[in-house]
This record gives structure tokens, sequence and C-alpha cells, in this order.
């Protein structure tokens, strides 16, 4: 019976890397080849993962950076997938024939979705590496192969301004292409501030992915702070624009 907590949590976010290939413009976490920032390690991943667990959370999110390029990501595949379902991120360019059977070595295709990002600014990225590394695959033949092996999957994209999907994640070198704002509930189904955590690489915890980084809404560290006290120090309300012009959080 899962532990009662102040607010319900069904998700939890984890940013496991900064290091991507590309080094798209609208990126919110500033992730890029060049980036050495350290890595969210599976010790972490695992201490957090099973206490969530155990407080009845039964889907996990892994993003980045580029999460297969994160040393210990397939270990991390097989270590969450027990414990829920399992959707990750991924631009798609390093899922070689290699890297696809590791893949579905570890996978439970039952409860695990890939998304894979395309958009004109991952497409620029894309052009300007393409030179440099002949190999790399383009996301969108990865993500037939992905559907053609039985995973389920979903195209992340933005509209061709680009404006509702950055208007949300306004941080960064986001900030650089972001237009006004739209309101989030016209076009955005779900509020995961409402019922998740975001765990960046250094341990530090916020109330939802568009908030990680933005230091007055951080509620604690892994490294310091049960799972339970942070989900007690959560607000019950959102401040930000993103959230007050949500219409997910209307009563």
């Amino acid at each position: 019976m899962a532990a009662t907590v102040k607010q319900p949590l069904q998700a939890i976010w984890f940013t496991i890397n900064q290091q991507c290939n590309l080094e798209c413009a609208h990126c919110l976490t500033n992730s890029g080849p060049n980036v050495t920032a350290p890595v969210l390690k599976l010790v972490d991943i695992r201490r957090a993962a099973e206490e969530a667990h155990a407080l009845g959370v039964e889907r996990f999110y892994v993003t980045g950076g580029e999460p297969t390029m994160h040393p210990e990501f397939f270990d991390i595949v097989e270590f969450l997938q027990p414990l829920g379902e399992l959707i990750f991120f991924t631009n798609g360019t390093f899922f070689d024939e290699e890297n696809m059977n590791r893949l579905e070595a570890v996978a439970d295709k039952d409860r695990m979705e890939v998304r894979v990002s395309w958009t004109e600014y991952h497409a620029d990225s894309y052009n300007e590496m393409l030179p440099e590394d002949p190999g790399m695959r383009h996301p969108l033949e990865v993500l037939k192969e992905l559907k053609a092996r039985g995973f389920t999957t979903s195209l992340v994209a933005m509209d061709g301004s680009g404006d509702k999907n950055l208007g949300l994640f306004p941080t960064l070198r986001g900030k650089q292409v972001t237009k006004e704002m739209p309101p989030v509930g016209e076009w955005f189904s779900g509020c995961d501030g409402s019922n998740s955590l975001s765990i960046w690489m250094d341990g530090k915890v916020y109330p939802c992915p568009p908030l990680t980084l933005v230091a007055p809404h951080k509620v604690g560290n892994i490294h310091t702070d049960s799972l339970e006290a942070l989900i007690e120090r959560r607000p019950d309300t959102m401040k930000t624009p993103q959230c007050t012009v949500c219409r997910q959080n209307e009563p």
C-alpha cells in the first residue's frame, strides 16, 4: 500500500545528462557537444525511483541532453522498467543497429514509449552536423524502425513558427527564440506540475520540467532530502506565468 503524502505524485522526470551531439537553438537545458556537466548517476536514480515507487509512482520520464549519450543509459532503462511505465526522449541519431538491439534487450515494450524529437530547429542542427558525422541517422528513419520493432513511439514536434512549444519553456537558450507565449491551456493537454517532480542532474528538484532551474521553485535536493519531504514542500499553486495562464489549473 502506497504511503500517504500531501499531494499525489504520479510521475518523476529525470534529466540525466546535458551532453548532446546537437546544439539546437531552442534547447531549454543548454545541451550540446561541448558540455562538461556531470551526469545523474544510476545509483541516485535508483534511490529516488525506489522511493517514488513505494509512494505509488508508476510513470518515469528520462530526458537530457541526449539520454542515449549517458554512459549508464541502458542500465537506467533496465532498472526503471519493472517499476512502471517508462517514457524517454531522444533525437534518435545514435540509434544504430547495435543500440536498437541493446534497447530491445532491456525493454518492456508494453510499458515503454520512445519520444523522438524532430522540429525545424532540430533539422537545422542536424544539417549542420551531417558533414561532420555522415553516419548519424535521421530521426524520422529511426522512428520508423522503432515502430517496426514493436515500440510505442511518438514524434515530439513544434508548429511551423515554433511559438507553441517554445512558449512553455522560456529558459536558458530557449529565451533566444521564444516569442509571445500563448495561453498554454489552448494546446497543452495535462499539467505535469500538478502531479510530478523534476530531478536535475545535480540532484536539485523542481515541481515540473518547465520550472526546472527556476530558482524560486526549487523544492530541495535528492542528495539531502527524502522524496516524501520534497513532495510536502511543493506549493499547491504555482505563481509563474506558465502556470497562471494554464487552463489545466482551473477548478
